[in-house]
């Protein structure tokens, strides 16, 4: 955790580990308000695929999809 990241000090810090929908979507919404997210983001992207849970308001599904996404070049 980075200092002054939200996820640390929140009552619901287990939720960014979380596979429940409504757990990640409420984890990715705290982290958009978050002072940490710029080091969260830039540490997400340095150690892409070892990551588990919600980080810089990125879930794993979202990371998977995006890679997929990446690697069939689908555009929406």
């Amino acid at each position: 955790m980075f200092r002054g990241a939200i996820c640390a000090t929140d009552a619901k810090s287990h939720y960014w580990i979380s596979y429940e929908e409504s757990e990640v979507e409420y984890a990715k919404m705290r982290c958009r308000s978050c002072s940490a997210s710029e080091q969260c983001l830039a540490y997400l992207f340095s150690s892409w695929d070892d990551l588990v849970g919600v980080l810089a308001g990125i879930s794993e599904y979202d990371r998977l999809e995006m890679k997929w996404e990446e690697g069939y070049g689908v555009k929406e």
